[in-house]
């Protein structure tokens, strides 16, 4: 039985696509390359043929980055993240951070703009909000939440990243989210870091997350941005596109029009700083990916990691909310 298959526009359900590049895992070294092809009618880029889902947790090496233990950053950088939480989302109880002040005022500019300190998301205005990660690996989202007074949800499917997280005191339901029972339970924020790329079917996944929201809730999507320069520069050996683990590739538009179908407002978009992947996107440009010494290199990897961290963002932040639009 054959592992792929071809697929419509799940977007328009058209079948008129244009190719755009044979793509590979470069992160990874699964075998094969892909095609990548863009919707005619709605723009929407993804893989066509694919790998049917039920056979991609075989292309997901047993140390894909979510599956490990996250090691523990300095106490400056750690001190500088709670000041700037403190003074981008009024988490009071890090007002008390005085050291670090005045040199996080000084690079407030760069420091509120970064992917890590989005991932924060908002500020707290009740008493123990809850918060559902759709993919949470380990848990490390959950444990900046949980530490800032959120009461911690997360999904996942992985039995190590299930355990990590449970023991980290986090609820964690073991499963795809479209098959299983929240008991009624609705969530006043639901994330997905990196996650949305890798769904199969996003408009189940979407009705589903529309089902565990009220309306006050919100919805935080955080995902390679296809349409940024770093995608136009690289092409093909752009880090982000790991095929065949991502099955699509998201611009502004097509996240949009995949929310308004399915029953949500986008209330706010932003492309924070990081989250390029430049480093192993320059090795794969200059057919150096190979090299274990260059690869491996923690002198080089933390050099161009940090650099990247002030460059324009090769992801976008999505917040959307539920609306009482017709849902397909």
């Amino acid at each position: 039985m054959s592992k792929t298959e071809e697929i419509k526009c799940p977007l328009c359900n058209e079948t008129d696509e244009k190719f755009q590049f044979h793509a590979k895992d470069y992160l990874y070294n699964n075998e094969g390359s892909w095609r990548i092809v863009k919707c005619n009618k709605c723009k929407l880029t993804y893989i066509n043929p694919r790998i049917k889902e039920e056979y991609i947790n075989e292309f997901y090496p047993g140390n894909y980055y979510t599956n490990t233990k996250k090691t523990n950053r300095s106490n400056l950088i750690e001190n500088l993240n709670k000041y700037i939480l403190y003074k981008k989302f009024k988490y009071k109880k890090y007002e008390t951070i005085k050291s670090y002040k005045l040199f996080s005022l000084i690079l407030y500019p760069i420091l509120s703009n970064l992917a890590t300190v989005s991932h924060n998301i908002t500020s707290i205005d009740k008493s123990q909000p809850t918060v559902l990660d759709i993919g949470c690996g380990n848990g490390w989202c959950l444990n900046k939440y949980k530490e800032l007074g959120w009461k911690t949800f997360g999904t996942e499917i992985t039995d190590n990243c299930v355990e990590i997280a449970t023991t980290n005191g986090h609820k964690i339901y073991k499963g795809k989210i479209e098959d299983l029972n929240f008991d009624g339970l609705k969530f006043d924020s639901i994330t997905m870091w990196d996650v949305f790329e890798h769904v199969s079917d996003p408009i189940n996944l979407l009705k589903k997350i529309r089902y565990l929201m009220t309306n006050e809730s919100s919805l935080y999507i955080y995902v390679p941005n296809y349409s940024c320069i770093y995608s136009k520069f690289f092409k093909d050996k752009w880090m982000m596109f790991t095929a065949p683990l991502h099955y699509f590739h998201y611009t502004k538009d097509s996240i949009e029009r995949l929310l308004n179908i399915t029953g949500f407002t986008v209330v706010s978009y932003k492309t924070p700083l990081g989250g390029i992947g430049l480093y192993n996107s320059l090795l794969n440009m200059l057919n150096l990916n190979k090299s274990k010494y260059l690869k491996n290199s923690k002198f080089l990897n933390v050099i161009f990691n940090n650099f990247e961290k002030i460059l324009p963002g090769g992801h976008m932040l999505i917040k959307a909310k539920k609306n009482d639009g017709k849902i397909i």
